[in-house]
């Protein structure tokens, strides 16, 4: 069984995340055979480049797909320029609140273009997988044997149609919204729904954008409706894995400030209750 794990997004906690994975989530043995794709953000410091493949067990099957480190802030305007200038003369544009454009034009929108950016990385190999992974640098999985992903990877076998399996699904005023710290699918549904997932931001921003009109009103949680959004074109359908599947999945962020535990003595239960803490105190 061939699994593409895609790591996207910010590079924090490089070497906390990727301990945990290999040593206490990664499905391993002779029934798996598992490839890293990474794209990330250009941090500014030195050597984490190298420090992020050795970590990381980043693929090595050609130099071409090691892990790719892009700099923001152009790559962001390099994107968001000319929608821009699409929506200047657009009609459209008026419909949808000021603050609606502020949020996509700023770090939040990096996320989708890393997992659009890893996703290629991962399909120009032509190598066709059994499953593919997306997570983040800090997520931690509640530890996962073999036996539950295979639980995982046997339900997902049995949906035919495109089917992104998350977390959590919650939905708020009619707003569909999900867990995103991590997503599992088949290799063909994450194909379908990531393979044009820039341009499917760009037409949501652009020509599409009146799907954004139940925004005007203001939510926090914009990111974790954006990604069922970005389902429409394809029209994928996401699926909680807690609650639907006999397996325990749960997962939380890695939040260094004010912990002193070393991650290798650390219970995801601990883990757990710090980031619960420091969200809750965020949001004060």
């Amino acid at each position: 069984m061939k699994v593409a794990v895609l790591l996207t997004g910010q590079p924090r906690c490089v070497r906390e995340g990727s301990w945990w994975w290999h040593n206490n989530c990664s499905p391993i043995g002779k029934d798996y055979h598992m490839d890293f794709y990474v794209h990330t953000w250009d941090p500014g410091e030195p050597n984490q480049y190298g420090h992020i493949r050795t970590e990381w067990k980043a693929l090595d099957i050609n130099p071409q797909y090691n892990p790719v480190m892009d700099n923001y802030t152009t790559h962001l305007n390099n994107f968001i320029t000319p929608i821009l200038e699409y929506n200047k003369t657009d009609e459209k544009t008026k419909y949808i609140n000021d603050h609606v454009w502020t949020w996509f034009n700023s770090y939040h929108i990096g996320q989708f273009l890393s997992t659009y950016e890893a996703t290629k990385m991962m399909l120009n190999t032509g190598i066709d997988y059994d499953f593919v992974i997306r997570t983040r640098f800090d997520s931690i999985l509640n530890p996962m044997s073999n036996e539950a992903w295979m639980s995982i990877f046997t339900a997902i076998k049995s949906h035919t149609e495109t089917s992104i399996f998350v977390p959590w699904l919650f939905i708020q005023k009619g707003l569909p919204m999900l867990g995103d710290l991590i997503s599992v699918a088949s290799f063909s549904s994450w194909k379908k729904y990531a393979e044009h997932l820039k341009g499917n931001l760009f037409d949501l921003l652009t020509k599409d954008k009146l799907t954004l009109y139940p925004l005007n009103e203001g939510n926090p949680f914009i990111t974790h409706i954006i990604w069922t959004m970005l389902g429409m074109p394809t029209n994928t359908q996401f699926h909680p894995i807690s609650g639907a599947m006999p397996v325990d999945f749960r997962i939380c962020l890695y939040r260094p400030k004010g912990w002193n535990k070393p991650i290798e003595e650390s219970t995801y239960e601990e883990l757990a209750k710090h980031y619960t803490n420091t969200e809750q105190g965020r949001n004060k």
